[in-house]
């Protein structure tokens, strides 16, 4: 059995990862979960930062990006924040490619996202607590 110090150092190690597997993804989730994780530096102020700085775009991939990932198509429109806004809030979900272009780590991104929301619930729960009373 870890202790805390010992979980919050796997937590730094597994968000530096490249990648996370499935069961990863659930470690990191389930300590982040975890009390002393609860105003730890993990999850402080990230919705209001997602709030403040990531929005939703809608854009084309320019050509280039099929060196990439061949199958994306230039013509196809899409929905969605940019690396960059991300890159404010979450700066480890996102890597930059030898050409200069910012790739979004989808499970890094997860990942945090995962707190954020949590962070969100509480927040409703603890709203709905003083307009309702005692649930």
């Amino acid at each position: 059995m870890m202790d805390a110090e010992e979980r919050k150092a796997r937590l730094r190690e597994l968000a530096n990862k490249e990648s996370l597997t499935p069961d990863e993804i659930g470690m990191a989730y389930d300590f982040a979960q975890e009390d002393e994780f609860q105003d730890d530096e993990f999850d402080e102020g990230l919705a209001d930062l997602y709030a403040k700085y990531i929005k939703n775009y809608l854009y084309t991939y320019k050509d280039e990006a099929r060196n990439l990932d061949a199958s994306i198509d230039p013509n196809e429109k899409h929905v969605g924040p940019m690396a960059q806004d991300i890159e404010k809030v979450a700066p480890d979900c996102v890597k930059e490619t030898a050409n200069g272009t910012k790739v979004v780590d989808g499970n890094r991104l997860a990942l945090v996202n995962s707190g954020v929301i949590a962070d969100l619930a509480r927040r409703l729960d603890d709203l709905e607590t003083r307009l309702f009373g005692s649930k």
